[in-house]
């Protein structure tokens, strides 16, 4: 088999296993891991739905193993990079209903990735990115992915960059580019009432995580609070005038509700 340059996702379910590993409830375990199953079998389903516009014969592959995932595709493929950000987004969504979060990487390089074998530099280089510079609950990526994922979009170059980028944010932290689950996340939403439900699980989880006594756990949920409460803080900072314009006391309701931690 021989090495073909592909774009490469590396990414682990945060809490997965100590969930299933303390619990005894065999319902509850079953319940939850059949969720997480549904929301991760909609990357390669997605994927195939794509495809119908672009190439009856897309090079994307998935592949799952205990509380970690690796997708890879090759690096031609029009406009992938776009496209499996924004499934990624809506598994981060929805693994947060289920109070679980994500935390990986995306590199480019050589690897073979087949529905039998995955390996390869690059698949090693985006588990080591995973596991050393992620760090807190996200999925980085190195720029030179965004700049490949681009250079073979739909659209012209700077075009295809800046969809690519209304996905992520950069972290002052590091600079480093990481999808942004909890801004970018509203236009993945069925109806405009979830978005604020949604940011109140996120602020669920930050307030459980930040009980932990251990700092290293803390320091996670302390950068989500500091995400989380940029959001907030916009949200609330224009109540009043959302106020004044909307018609929708319910939907005014449901975002009181998002407030600073």
């Amino acid at each position: 088999m021989l090495y073909k340059r592909r774009i490469v996702f590396f990414a682990d379910i945060l809490g997965f296993k100590s969930t299933i590993s303390s619990s005894y409830n065999i319902a509850e375990v079953e319940e939850v891991t059949s969720r997480i199953a549904s929301a991760l079998k909609r990357i390669p389903e997605f994927s195939n739905d794509t495809a119908s516009c672009q190439s009856e014969n897309i090079d994307f592959q998935f592949t799952q193993f205990s509380d970690c995932f690796i997708i890879s595709f090759a690096c031609e493929e029009t406009s992938q990079l776009f496209y499996t950000l924004l499934r990624i987004l809506w598994v981060q969504m929805n693994l947060i209903s289920l109070g679980f979060l994500l935390r990986g990487a995306v590199t480019v390089g050589p690897a073979v990735h087949t529905k039998d074998y995955v390996f390869g530099p690059a698949i090693v280089e985006a588990a080591m990115l995973e596991k050393d510079k992620a760090i807190f609950p996200r999925i980085i990526l190195e720029d030179e992915a965004i700049k490949v994922g681009a250079l073979n979009g739909a659209h012209a170059y700077e075009d295809e960059v800046s969809y690519i980028k209304k996905i992520l944010a950069i972290d002052p932290r590091d600079s480093r580019y990481y999808i942004d689950y909890f801004a970018a996340a509203i236009t993945e939403m069925d109806s405009e009432y979830d978005y604020p439900v949604y940011l109140v699980n996120i602020k669920k989880i930050i307030q459980k995580g930040l009980q932990n006594h251990d700092a290293k756990y803390i320091e996670k949920y302390i950068w989500m609070k500091e995400k989380y409460n940029e959001v907030a803080n916009r949200i609330q900072l224009n109540m009043h005038n959302y106020e004044q314009i909307s018609q929708d006391s319910l939907l005014v309701s449901c975002y009181k509700n998002v407030t600073a931690i």
